[in-house]
């Protein structure tokens, strides 16, 4: 099973504490949508911890924030170059 979310914040919180392992980043027209392994369907109940202010560490995040902020970037410049080229395919980053 995946969880899937274009949230960046708590993309990077997932990350950052492990909680759920990423995956990919999709492209769905102009926006990313990032994908995590959730084998027992814990993303919703993760969305309201996360909401309700859940804490990890700061270098933890800042790292995830670095890591998927470069996904998005290249899921969607790839994606671009390879729409100009005719090249239609969608590149999985992970």
């Amino acid at each position: 099973m995946e969880y899937r979310t274009e949230n960046l914040h708590f993309s990077c919180f997932l990350r950052a504490t492990g909680r759920l392992n990423f995956i990919r980043g999709e492209r769905t027209g102009n926006r990313v949508v990032f994908v995590f392994a959730d084998p027992m369907g814990q993303g919703p109940q993760l969305l309201t911890e996360f909401e309700s202010g859940a804490s990890c560490s700061a270098s933890s995040l800042f790292d995830s924030l670095r890591h998927l902020r470069r996904v998005v970037s290249l899921t969607l410049n790839e994606n671009m170059e390879n729409t100009l080229n005719g090249n239609i395919r969608y590149n999985r980053i992970r």
